[in-house]
């Protein structure tokens, strides 16, 4: 990789993870009505932006640096949230990056199926992979779990298979169209 090209992804970095977390610190959080504990916002729609723009490795780098950032800058002990939310955002940057690599494969390219596809694979791997670590670590002692009892672990995997398969559901296709509509208009 030329010097050009890496300055160019550093740079893409830079930038998607800054809008990230200006979403993040300063963006709109609306509570989930069934978990107020959660919260609808809006700073993955940059990382799956510079998924989708960019590629794996600037994509990925910016989702670690955006979730990473705020947990080390916080006061209280998150080490839970940091690993539950690196766990949904990773699924479902894999279930777009599965998606896009089929449709490069099959000549899928743009449109409303693609974003389709995308979106519906981004939900259901970020779904899934967060209830493998849920599954896994949510009874825990902390640092990495609750010590939720089954019952609770339960109820909250309910609650935490819908937000995530919803939150997914407006993420991906935001941050496609937005991909998209940069592509059209700048060279990246």
């Amino acid at each position: 990789m030329s010097r050009l090209l890496k300055f160019k992804a550093v740079v893409l970095i830079v930038l998607f993870t800054g809008l990230a977390l200006l979403l993040n610190f300063y963006g709109p959080k609306i509570p989930v009505p069934y978990m107020p504990s959660l919260l609808y916002y809006l700073w993955e729609i940059p990382i799956v932006t510079a998924f989708v723009l960019c590629g794996v490795k600037v994509g990925f780098f910016t989702a670690l640096t955006s979730v990473l950032v705020p947990f080390a800058v916080s006061k209280e002990n998150l080490t839970p949230n940091l690993f539950y939310c690196s766990a949904a955002t990773i699924g479902m940057l894999l279930g777009v990056g599965i998606t896009k690599f089929y449709a490069s494969k099959h000549s899928l390219k743009g449109g409303l199926v693609q974003a389709f596809m995308l979106t519906f694979s981004g939900a259901i791997l970020r779904t899934a992979i967060v209830m493998l670590v849920f599954l896994s670590f949510l009874g825990s002692s902390p640092p990495l779990g609750f010590s939720f009892s089954e019952p609770a672990t339960t109820i909250t995997m309910m609650y935490r298979a819908v937000y995530d398969f919803s939150l997914a559901l407006y993420t991906v296709p935001l941050g496609y169209i937005i991909a998209e509509a940069i592509k059209r208009h700048f060279k990246v």
